[in-house]
C-alpha cells in the first residue's frame, strides 16, 4: 500500500493559531533558523533540506508546523510526527507508509530522534529524501540532537542527514518565555505587562508548554471579567 493525501497524518488543524512565522518568537539565538526555514518554504533557499535541533521547548516544532502552513498554499505539504506515525500507521513496512511523499512541495518530519537506531525507519526515511530530491521538493526535519551526534543504525542515512542546513537552537533564557508569553498574548489582543510575565516565571516552571496553557486560563478569565492582567488579578485567577 502506498502513501497517498487521503492516508497521511496531515497537517494538525488542532494546531494553536499561532503557530505560523508570524506567531514565532524571533531572538539573537533562532534568528537563523527562523530565516532559513521560511525561505525553504518559500522555495527560496539554495538547499533542499534543513535539520534544526534542539531541546524540547525551543520552537522546532512551531516552524515545521509554519513551514507547512505557508508551503500547502502552494501544493501538498504533509506535518508528520515520526512518533505519532509510526504509532498509528498499521502492521507493515515504513518504506510502505512514505511511498508517495515525493509529490509534496515541502515534507516536514519532526521527532526524529524518535526513529534513530530503527534501520527500517531509518531506511524509509533516507529512500524518501532521495525521491523528493529528485523531484525537487524539499525536507524539513527536527530532533534533539544534531544529525552527526545522533546514533542512526544506517550510515547512509546518518550521512544524508546532515547534507543540507543543520542549525541548533539554544535552550529559551528566561527573557524568551517572557517574550513569547507576550507575544502570544498580544495576538489575543491581550497586553502581557513584564512585571506580571516575571511574576508568573517566579513561581511556575519554566515549560513554555505550560506557560502557555496559564496564559490560555488567564485570557479566558480576564476575557470575562473585563479585565486587565495585573498581579493582583492574576494572583485571584490562579489561586496563590
Amino acid at each position: 500500500m502506498s502513501f497517498s493525501p487521503s492516508l497521511q497524518l496531515p497537517l494538525d488543524l488542532g494546531f494553536p493559531d499561532e503557530l505560523h512565522f508570524e506567531g514565532y518568537y524571533r531572538s539573537a539565538g533562532n534568528a537563523e533558523a527562523l530565516e532559513a526555514v521560511s525561505t525553504l518554504a518559500r522555495a527560496e533557499a539554495p538547499v533542499h533540506s534543513v535539520y534544526l535541533w534542539g531541546p524540547s521547548g525551543t520552537g522546532k516544532t512551531h516552524l515545521l508546523v509554519a513551514a507547512a502552513r505557508q508551503m500547502a498554499d502552494a501544493g501538498w505539504s504533509p506535518y508528520i510526527d515520526m512518533v505519532d506515525f509510526a504509532a498509528q500507521m498499521p502492521a507493515g513496512e515504513p518504506s510502505q507508509w512514505l511511498a508517495g511523499l515525493e509529490r509534496a512541495s515541502l515534507v516536514c518530519f519532526d521527532r526524529m530522534e524518535s526513529i534513530a537506531g530503527d534501520i527500517r525507519w531509518e531506511e524509509a526515511v533516507f529512500h524518501c529524501f532521495n525521491r523528493l530530491q529528485a523531484q525537487g521538493g524539499r525536507l524539513l526535519m527536527a530532533g534533539r540532537q544534531a544529525p552527526a551526534a545522533t546514533s542512526w543504525a544506517l550510515a547512509d542515512w546518518a550521512s544524508r542527514a546532515s547534507w543540507g542546513l543543520v542549525l541548533g537552537l539554544p535552550p529559551l533564557q528566561d527573557q524568551d518565555r517572557l517574550g513569547i508569553l507576550q507575544l502570544r498574548a498580544a495576538a489575543r489582543g491581550l497586553e502581557l505587562p513584564g512585571e506580571v510575565g516575571e511574576f508568573l516565571l517566579q513561581r511556575y516552571p519554566r515549560d513554555i508548554r505550560q506557560l502557555n496553557r496559564i496564559l490560555d486560563e488567564l485570557d479566558r478569565a480576564a476575557l470575562a471579567a473585563a479585565r486587565r492582567l495585573t498581579i493582583p488579578f492574576v494572583r485571584s485567577v490562579l489561586r496563590f
